[in-house]
């Protein structure tokens, strides 16, 4: 057996890599009562651990060894995401959010109605968003709704051409064939953050042909042709888009 000692000459480029902040930090700023931890709210497309930092700790202090972060005083801060990169294989990369902490309460909007698969013809949709509030005891979040706050909820049409909106009955009404969004929010006072939640929809022609259906979740599903065979289609769901003739 021999041993060979090699020397190697030469640059190595290394690959670039990028922040990305969880579905609930992809806004502007980030809102968070005091007493909330956070962690996970960013990762590196690397998968390589993010660390962070804390413009002002008396508001937003740094915990777990950098790993989160902990609201703890009333004001704004700037959290900066850092993955620090490697020797090799990937460059450093960081993201900076702005961070607003609040004594009121914070609402979230909990909206399950599927909006995606209206055609023009059907009736009128009920609108059922519901306002939760958020409490936080002993470091345990629990939501609650708030029938108060639910009934403060106004929705609003981006495009009327396609869909109305009517907030004495919070209903929707289907105009014309198109895309857009309908958003509910609800407004903020001295005691309560103001919040809002934006829909998808998507309004179709009437056809007594076949409709177009959008599986929404990332579940596996099935797919039963007229023949009575199955095939198994493979997600992302939210991707997938197939046509069914009628019988």
């Amino acid at each position: 057996t021999f041993t060979h000692t090699i020397t190697l000459r030469g640059v190595t480029e290394k690959k670039d890599q990028y922040i990305v902040w969880g579905e609930e930090y992809k806004g502007d700023q980030i809102t968070l009562p005091m007493g909330k931890e956070v962690s996970g709210a960013a990762t590196a497309t690397s998968g390589n651990a993010v660390t962070y930092t804390s413009s002002d700790e008396n508001v937003v202090e740094i915990i777990n060894g950098g790993a989160a972060f902990k609201a703890v005083g009333a004001g704004t801060a700037e959290i900066t995401a850092t993955q620090a990169g490697d020797d090799t294989e990937w460059n450093a990369v960081s993201a900076t959010k702005t961070v607003v902490v609040t004594e009121k309460k914070i609402q979230s909007i909990l909206w399950t109605d599927n909006l995606s698969r209206l055609k023009v013809g059907d009736a009128d949709v009920q609108l059922t968003a519901v306002v939760r509030v958020l409490t936080i005891t002993d470091g345990e979040e629990t939501y609650e709704e708030n029938s108060i706050r639910t009934a403060m909820l106004q929705y609003s049409s981006a495009d009327e051409s396609v869909v109305k909106v009517n907030n004495l009955t919070k209903t929707l009404s289907i105009v014309g064939e198109g895309t857009t969004t309908v958003t509910a929010s609800v407004a903020g006072d001295l005691w309560y953050e103001a919040t809002s939640v934006t829909m998808p929809v998507k309004v179709r022609a009437a056809s007594a042909l076949c409709d177009a259906y959008v599986l929404d979740d990332a579940a596996e599903r099935t797919l039963n042709t007229i023949d009575e065979e199955t095939y198994t289609i493979n997600g992302p769901a939210s991707q997938l888009v197939f046509t069914a003739n009628r019988t």
